[in-house]
Order: structure tokens, then sequence, then C-alpha cells
């Protein structure tokens, strides 16, 4: 990865930041006082890349907003790959941050928001913020001898993802087990508990179902009860209604028999005086007949017409009023059909014994809360035929009233006292649905709480089976690429040091902790670090630091590679500046894009790119 631009609104002491035209190869100097800002470009790369720097992370972050202003941004133009990208960050005063990573030929956005933007950058580079801080970015204070423990060594030496998953993985193991050893005598004690309870499932369903059977039959019998109070009276007043209803019935039925022979007798007396007049004449010819066809001519002639429409009316309506009562006489017959109902069904009901509605055991159970001869237990049988007979005379208002209240007490009263052993059966069955309940409330909480227990111990006991298993797999791997990092290390650094140390320090040995030793060209052997200046210390160590670098862009497949050296120089001398300065183009392929961040540097130093910051005071940088 190389930057090709930078850019900052409001950044630090920066009220604009530009740094354009950045040579992809070479040494890139930056220079100023204390205070002119050099190290907040530093800044600006680590928050666009990461959202964060050394020392200010998450709403910490604020406080690289410019002090008289409300929110900051940054802009920065890399090369990745042969690819061009534009990252795009922001923060304003409450914390509320956006990102965004664009492909700079086709200005299409890859991710957007900070979460996904952090997730597709370190995708890109292919590393996180920490590792940067150890390997491409350098300040004064990292170059000491490295720590073989840190995550971004690990890294470097391409087992990062190894040693990361094989310290989670021996962590989880220990953690599982402990669970495991938790967990046992939990198991133990809930079996024992479950076992002490000896549940039997089937009796709390059957209770609750028995239950449920006596409210449903209870509430029948009771509107039974309720319909058979009201019967008699109503059957009475009804039978009395049916009977008027057939006596009008009947006279209306007498009257359509009469009428029907006068209506067609007046009918055809006027219709034959009317249309037929020479059959009336041949008629009154007769000798029997002629002496009364002068007065009946006379009546037909003023009353026929009048007469028949009269007949016609008045078989009309007695027809209207008989099809009327008709009609009424069905609909008290369906009445009587429901207090034949009411008594079958009822009487139906009062038959229904405590062994149709629960089971043997329930029944044995239930013994001795209701008497033995009660009408729960042995329904009354005398009045079935009689009880069937009354019924059917109902459905014609034939059955006598008083035979139907006396059946309808003895059904009351048969009844009630069903009703009421029947309530007498609710309080024994609460007590027991109660007591079931809690009994298995508290085998359903063991249970489930064992399952849970139980479930739990096998999947810790196969997690560290599984565990076990990689970590022995990743040590095997990582072996062999600790070996290989630590040569290549050696290799690269042979390359690289006699450059920083002008030739007197050519050989290091480093061991599988990254211990450091110098073959001393004077003492004709090996060295300790310690032996050495603090100022050669540091030149080495920069050579292992770059190395190291190098080494981390060859794992993450970046062929070229920017570094940034916050004032690598603090305890190098004039001569050993200029010696780094000139060596730093020429280190190797991978970093040839080197930022090196230092007050001063020294006349005729080797540059690139220079860029100078403003003085104190000054808010802008465009370079």
């Amino acid at each position: 990865m190389l930057i090709q631009s930078l850019s900052a609104k409001n950044f630090r002491k920066y009220e604009q930041l530009n740094i354009n035209d950045l040579p992809e190869k070479g040494v890139i100097t930056v220079s100023g006082l204390n205070e002119s800002g050099k190290s907040s470009i530093g800044e600006a790369i680590c928050f666009a890349l990461f959202g964060r720097t050394f020392n200010l992370t998450g709403e910490s972050a604020t406080k690289l907003i410019r002090w008289d202003t409300e929110a900051t941004s940054v802009s920065l133009a890399i090369s990745d790959s042969g690819q061009d990208y534009i990252i795009e960050r922001s923060i304003d005063r409450n914390g509320i941050s956006d990102a965004k990573l664009i492909k700079a030929d086709t200005k299409v956005a890859i991710a957007e928001g900070t979460e996904a933007t952090d997730t597709a950058i370190i995708e890109l580079l292919g590393f996180g913020f920490n590792t940067f801080a150890d390997s491409f970015y350098l300040t004064a204070r990292d170059l000491s001898n490295p720590d073989p423990d840190s995550s971004s060594i690990k890294e470097m030496a391409g087992i990062g993802d190894y040693a990361r998953i094989s310290d989670e993985l021996t962590t989880a193991t220990i953690k599982n087990q402990q669970k495991i050893d938790e967990l046992s005598p939990l198991i133990k004690d809930k079996e024992q508990e479950l076992a002490a309870i000896d549940l039997d499932e089937t009796w709390l369903p059957e209770l609750v179902d028995t239950r449920e059977i006596v409210d449903i039959e209870s509430k029948y019998k009771q509107n039974f009860n309720g319909n058979l109070a009201e019967l008699p009276s109503l059957y009475n007043e009804k039978q009395k209604k049916h009977k008027s209803t057939r006596r009008l019935w009947s006279f209306l039925s007498i009257c359509t028999w009469l009428l029907f022979p006068l209506l067609l007798i007046a009918a055809l007396a006027w219709v034959g005086f009317q249309f037929f007049p020479e059959y009336v004449s041949m008629l009154s010819e007769h000798p029997k007949v002629s002496p009364y066809m002068p007065e009946v001519q006379s009546w037909v002639s003023q009353w026929g017409f009048k007469s028949t429409m009269g007949l016609v009316i008045i078989t009309s309506l007695v027809l209207c009023f008989k099809w009327f009562t008709e009609h009424k006489k069905e609909a008290q017959l369906t009445e009587a059909k429901v207090f034949s109902d009411t008594i079958s069904k009822s009487h139906a009901h009062s038959q229904r014994s405590l062994e149709s509605l629960t089971t043997s055991r329930l029944r044995q159970t239930l013994q001795g809360k209701i008497q033995a001869q009660s009408a729960l237990l042995a329904p009354p049988q005398d009045d079935t035929p009689h009880i069937s007979q009354l019924a059917e005379k109902c459905q014609t208002f034939t059955a006598d009233t008083g035979d139907i209240e006396n059946t309808v007490v003895r059904l009351r009263d048969t009844l009630d006292k069903q009703i009421q052993e029947l309530s007498t059966l609710c309080e024994p069955l609460d007590e027991q649905i109660g007591s079931e309940k809690v009994r298995s409330d508290q085998a359903g909480a063991i249970r489930s709480r064992l399952q849970i227990l139980q479930a739990e111990a096998t999947d810790n006991q196969s997690q560290i089976k599984t565990q076990k298993t990689g970590v022995q797999l990743l040590q095997r791997a990582s072996d062999a690429l600790i070996s290989d990092f630590n040569a290549s290390i050696t290799s690269r650094t042979d390359e690289t040091m006699p450059l920083f140390t002008e030739n007197r320090y050519k050989q290091i040995k480093i061991d599988k902790r990254l211990s450091v030793q110098v073959y001393s060209d004077e003492k004709m052997d090996w060295i300790d670090f310690d032996e050495l200046s603090s100022g050669t210390q540091r030149q080495i160590l920069l050579a292992v630091r770059i190395a190291m670098s190098e080494q981390l862009a060859k794992n993450t497949d970046n062929n070229h590679q920017f570094i940034f050296l916050d004032e690598p120089f603090t305890y190098f001398d004039q001569d050993r500046t200029k010696a780094a300065l000139e060596a730093l183009p020429h280190l190797n392929e991978t970093t040839c894009q080197v930022w090196i961040v230092a007050q001063e540097f020294p006349e005729e130093s080797y540059t690139d790119k220079s860029i100078p910051c403003p003085e104190t005071g000054q808010r802008v940088l465009d370079v």
C-alpha cells in the first residue's frame, strides 16, 4: 500500500492540509519545529485508515478536531495491488463519525459507514491498527528490542492467526474444563432431586381433564335445571293457546266447506243469467221451474253480482285466516318439540353417572367424597320409559300438565342432587391438581435445568477435544513458520544493517525469542545487544524493524508498502542520520515509500519530497 495524497480539514492545528504529488518510491521528509504539526500528518494517516491514533480512540478521537471548529474530515488516496482507492473519514464534536472506502477510478463506494469501512480496510490491507503501529508506523519509543509475545511480531512471522487461535483455544480449554468441574456436582444433585419427586407424567393431565369435565357437566345440568323450572307453566300456557288455535282452525275449516258451495251456486246463477240467457229461457219453460223464475231472475239481476263478489271476499278472508291459523299451529308444535327435547335431554343428563365422567383410578381416588347411593353414582332408572312416552306426547301438546309437573319435579330433584355432588368433587380435584402442579413444576424446572447442565457439559467436553486437536496442529505449523521467519529477518537485516552502521556491523543472530546478537569485527566474536552504544542499538533495531515490516508486507501480499518513521533519528548524530537517509531508499523493493519525521535534517540530506511544516500560528499546509 502506497500513499498518493493526503488532505484534511480542521485536523489538529491545521485548518487545511493538502499533500499531493507523492513519489511512489523514495524518501519523503517531514520537518518543522515543535508544535508545527509534523506528527499530525502521521495521525491524519492513522485516523483515515483506522479511525484512531496511538493515543486517541473512540470518543477521545474528538480531540483531533481543531479547537474552534465542530468537525474534522480526512481524505487519503492510496494504491494497493495496482488499484487506487480513496478513504474518507470524519468525526464531529458529538463523537458521531462516518467513513467511506471508494474505488478511485469508478468513484463507486465499496463500503459506507464506520463499521463496514473498517472491516473493508482490514480485508484490503491484511492487517489492523495494532499490527500497523508495530510495523509500518515507528516512533522513537518503538525502537526497542521486539517482544516475541506481541501479536504484531506474530503477524510479521505469519503465525499471527495461528498464535491468536492457539491462545484462544488453550484459554477456552481451561475454561471448558473448569466449567465441567463446576457442572458435575450440579448434574448429580439434579438427578437425585428428580428421582425423589417420582412424578407420573399422565396424572396431572388426567386430573385437569376430569376437572374440566366436571365443570362442563355441572353447567349443563344447571342449564337444564333452569329450563325445567319454567317448563310446566310455559307448557300449560302454550297448550291452552294450542287448543284455542286448533278450535279456531276447525271452525274456519267448517266455514270453508260451507262457503265454497254457496259461492259456486251464486257464481253459476249470475253467469247463467248474465251470459247464457237462452239456456235460462229454456229452463224457465219447464213447468216446475217457471213459477219461481221471475223472482229468481229479479234477485239475480239485483243481487247476483254483489252476492258473488261478497262470497268471494268472505271466502278469501276465511282462507287467509285459516292459513295464518295453520302457520301458528305449526309454530306452536315447534315450541312443543322444544319442550319435548328439554325433557329428553334433561333426563339423558340425569342418567350420566360418575363412571362415565372419570377414569377408574380417579374414581378410586374420589371414593368417600360422595355417598355410595348418590344420584351421581347410581342415577334413578325407574322413570325412563315413562319419560320417553311423556316427551313424545309433549310434541303434540297431548301430555297431561299434572304429569309434566310431577316428572319435572323428579328430574329437577335428581339434577340438583347431582349438581351438589359434582360441586363436592371440585374441591378435592382442585387440591390434587394444585399439589400435582407444584410437583410437576418442580420436576419440570429440575428436568429443564438438568437438560441444560447436561447439554452444557457435553458441549464443553466436545469443545475440549476439538480444541486440543487444533492446538497440536497449529503448534506444528507455527514452529516451521517461526524458523523461516527468523531466517528471513536475519537475512534481510544482514543486507540493511551495514547501510545504517556504515559497515561497522554486518551480521546479526536472532533466536526464537527474538533476542539479538551482533557480530563485532573488532572483537571477532558475537556480542550481546546491550554491549552496543544506544545510537548503534537504535541503528540496528531500525534495520531489524524495517526487515520485519518487509516480512509483514510479504505475508500480506503487499508488493509495495509505505513506512512512516516518526523521529527515528532522535539519538542519532548527524553522520548516522545522513547515513540512514542515504540507505533508506536502497533497503528493498517492498518498503519503497519512506516517510521520515524530524525537527531538522542535516544539510544536503537525501530526499525525494520535502514537506516543511508551517511555523506556529499558520493553519494551512499545501505542498
